[in-house]
């Protein structure tokens, strides 16, 4: 494995404003995150929290991302680079694709686990044509999962860019690596993947491993061990190789 750059851009949570108990509650509930887990397998590796719940911090992250990757190829400009990032934290990382493009620097590849863009400050539709391989893990939209976040991310250069993406059977958090706590509901998920004001009762769809459907009552089709499953059983699965043929991973 070559050494290389890895910046990655975690998701969302719940919190509005940064203090230390948001930083030790987040870094608590995205330790087993993708892309916390990408980064660290990363000799030369930044690895930042996402942003909080109404997009505060995605700048600056942004920001930061491409001030240190520049700062690193000065030093090395030899070394290839992987962008990653879930959920908004994906949005973040295309921006930072595209600003580097500007500034004339390839990204090898780009990593990005059910990307979402709801911030006024940026536009995350297109993959910039300098980064030449992505891969996209994105949620079903039979899971009924975050009804009201589209996805972005998906569009890019043909004949420039070799895009490949995926649907999984998950909801948005069993996307990012940070499925569902199992045993009960907590309100602020029921909030988030409602989809709606009203919560709705629906008959969860079945992954090809997971044929035993049950209610949920959060709005989503996916259930908590099915979340859990299909988030390490498949999506991780189908990412790890692609990281390890790219050159990032063993």
């Amino acid at each position: 494995m070559a050494r290389s750059i890895v910046f990655g851009i975690d998701g969302t949570d719940p919190y509005f404003f940064n203090s230390s108990s948001r930083d030790q509650a987040y870094d608590k509930n995205f330790a087993n995150s993708f892309v916390k887990r990408i980064c660290t397998k990363s000799s030369l590796s930044k690895y930042l929290r996402g942003p909080l719940v109404h997009g505060g911090n995605l700048v600056s992250a942004i920001n930061a991302g491409i001030v240190w990757i520049q700062w690193e190829l000065e030093k090395d400009p030899t070394l290839e680079v992987l962008l990653c990032g879930y959920s908004r934290g994906a949005a973040g990382v295309v921006v930072v694709g595209q600003q580097l493009e500007k500034a004339k620097i390839p990204i090898k590849a780009m990593m990005l686990f059910d990307c979402v863009d709801r911030s006024p400050d940026i536009d995350s539709m297109v993959i910039s044509k300098n980064v030449k391989n992505v891969r996209h893990a994105r949620r079903d939209p039979l899971s009924s999962s975050r009804e009201t976040m589209g996805n972005s991310g998906y569009k890019f250069y043909s004949g420039v860019t070799k895009y490949e993406e995926r649907y999984f059977m998950c909801t948005h958090a069993g996307m990012g690596g940070t499925p569902w706590p199992m045993g009960k509901h907590h309100p602020q998920e029921l909030i988030f993947e409602s989809g709606a004001a009203k919560l709705k009762l629906k008959l969860a769809h079945a992954d090809s491993w997971y044929p035993k459907p049950e209610v949920q009552d959060a709005g989503t089709t996916i259930t908590y061990q099915q979340d859990h499953w299909v988030s390490a059983n498949k999506v991780w699965p189908w990412v790890e190789p692609w990281l390890i043929a790219q050159g990032f991973m063993r």
